[in-house]
């Protein structure tokens, strides 16, 4: 593969870090009530569908430079887990995770890598933060449960008040800014009959090199079954004419 699989972001902070005081939630309106709410609708889903637009800083030939991908992604809990992947240069790639091992397929080369890991999605999205595999604060939305998996390393929260979508004027949304090791990040949560996201955006503080990583979230759907996603992404039956490439760890990237 052109690229090192996985490797969109993966050498940013991530949104869950270690150490932190926690913030008051205790009061109508703080913004970590909202995002306790938000985090909730997403738990209470045993199936959910997203479509998102990322931007990211990526090095090139010494500079930085600003990578757009788009992803299409399924959760069915507690195990499986489809996405596509689209980066503007072209490449796309394709992958799933069955609760026993991830593969990462790139259609334009026949090619794939794999890596056992058996599990929850949740526990692969620890595994993966924890080895390199990939760090995109993404994955912090595909968590069952983020308010639980965040509280205790926020430091700040502050609501934010006057956002206005000029796309959709009279949906209220909740514009949140946060700190936690390392991170200063925002958020934008749209609340229609559901609290969900809709904008992210954070700022490492202590990598100037990877000043940023932003998501728009283009839409959200619930309900399904894992059933006839693997058709839907395109993932090949067979692999007996794909060539297996080893799996680079990101996190050596220099």
């Amino acid at each position: 593969m052109k690229r090192q699989l996985l490797s969109a972001a993966l050498s940013s902070a991530l949104l869950i870090g270690v150490g932190a005081a926690q913030a008051e939630d205790k009061v109508s309106g703080n913004p970590m009530v909202v995002l306790k709410e938000m985090s909730d609708t997403l738990a209470k889903k045993a199936a959910l569908s997203l479509s998102v637009d990322a931007i990211y800083d990526e090095k090139f030939e010494g500079a930085f430079i600003k990578s757009l991908v788009s992803y299409q992604i399924d959760v069915v809990r507690p195990t499986t887990l489809y996405f596509n992947a689209k980066f503007d240069d072209g490449e796309n790639w394709i992958g799933d995770y069955d609760g026993k091992r991830v593969r990462v397929y790139s259609p334009a080369e026949k090619e794939y890598s794999e890596i056992p890991f058996e599990g929850t999605l949740d526990e692969f999205i620890d595994y993966a933060d924890d080895n390199g595999i990939t760090r995109t604060p993404l994955n912090d939305f595909l968590r069952t449960n983020l308010y639980e998996a965040v509280k205790d390393k926020i430091s700040e929260a502050t609501l934010i008040d006057g956002y206005v979508n000029p796309d959709d004027p009279k949906t209220k949304i909740s514009h949140m800014s946060f700190k936690s090791p390392g991170t200063n990040w925002q958020l934008w949560v749209k609340h229609g009959e559901e609290a969900l996201p809709d904008m992210f955006n954070a700022t490492y503080v202590t990598s100037p090199g990877w000043p940023e990583y932003a998501i728009k979230f283009n839409s959200w759907s619930f309900g399904g079954k894992a059933d006839g996603l693997a058709a839907k992404y395109g993932i090949p039956s067979s692999l007996d004419d794909w060539k297996k490439v080893e799996f680079e760890n990101p996190i050596n990237m220099q």
